[in-house]
């Protein structure tokens, strides 16, 4: 067998891979997300939710609280986040709740004493479960670089890619203490145009990876997942190709113990990043600086 055959067969053999774990992620497997129900002296566990006040945060909080466990619920905003404790006391009257006011912005350089708030907050609990939940900003524009101060472009970094890696780091031990325990970092996906989305995704899949293997050389009891999510509708208005929050939240939760660290959770995005493949590189610039061109004008 030739070179050339050779390797056609091995690209054959992957793409024949790919999609039988395709099928078998999404319509064959079940989730292990209930095994992280059980805790080693039998009481309830525990889930912490970043920026749980609204859209993805809130979804992920009221599903888990749901499914039976008890739940910290993070935001930087007092107000919403009291009044998404509200709703979810009423929902789930036999779930008890926490709440901790953090602000991002305070914790760039990684000394603010919120770091011990949080800590306190979770160290007689047997936390199970770390959701690092993007930030609601549903007011972001497009624009190019110069549009923005430096301070805007640092908040940004800190808020997508810092902050969610900070956390992980502060409640790993706690993690630790109540293993086997689960760590999910939600990544969105590239937006060009967005200041600085694109670069701080790429940080914190990559930091991601690293957790993962990490745990593993360390052999630490702790499973580290990182969903993509594509577009969202956060009214939960959603549709086949832009899933709402209840049905991304389920997607995601799906993939846990699917043995892979960055997943596409929702399969409607898989098959759009398998067509979007197909299409040559020079192509996909072309498209993506038109919607940017486009963006740009409408904010101008």
């Amino acid at each position: 067998m030739s070179i050339l055959a050779k390797l056609g067969l091995l690209f054959v053999l992957r793409g024949l891979y790919e999609v039988a774990w395709f099928l078998w992620a999404f319509f064959w497997r079940t989730s292990t997300i209930r095994s992280y129900l059980q805790t080693k002296d039998g009481n309830r566990p525990w889930a912490l939710v970043t920026n749980a006040a609204e859209g993805i945060g809130k979804g992920f909080a009221d599903k888990l609280a749901w499914m039976g466990f008890d739940i910290v619920l993070h935001d930087r905003d007092p107000y919403k986040l009291a009044r998404t404790r509200a709703y979810l006391e009423k929902k789930f009257p036999q779930t008890r709740f926490r709440t901790i006011i953090v602000n991002w912005q305070l914790c760039a350089d990684g000394h603010h004493a919120s770091f011990s708030e949080i800590q306190n907050v979770v160290k007689d609990i047997n936390l199970k479960v770390l959701i690092n939940s993007p930030v609601n900003d549903t007011s972001e524009e497009y624009g190019p670089f110069d549009w923005y101060s430096p301070k805007h472009i640092a908040d940004k970094i800190v808020s997508l890619a810092v902050f969610p890696t900070q956390v992980s780091s502060v409640l790993i031990r706690e993690l630790l203490r109540s293993g086997p325990s689960l760590i999910i970092n939600v990544v969105s996906t590239m937006q060009f145009g967005l200041p600085m989305r694109t670069s701080s995704m790429a940080f914190l899949m990559g930091s991601t990876a690293e957790l993962a293997l990490e745990s593993r050389a360390m052999r630490r009891d702790v499973e580290v997942l990182g969903v993509r999510a594509g577009q969202v509708a956060l009214d939960d208005n959603g549709s086949i190709l832009c899933p709402g929050v209840e049905t991304f939240v389920d997607a995601a939760l799906g993939m846990v113990g699917c043995g892979r660290v960055m997943v596409t959770p929702y399969w409607i995005y898989v098959l759009q990043g398998w067509v979007a493949s197909l299409i040559p590189e020079f192509l996909r610039d072309i498209i993506s600086v038109d919607l940017m061109r486009e963006e740009y004008r409408k904010n101008r």
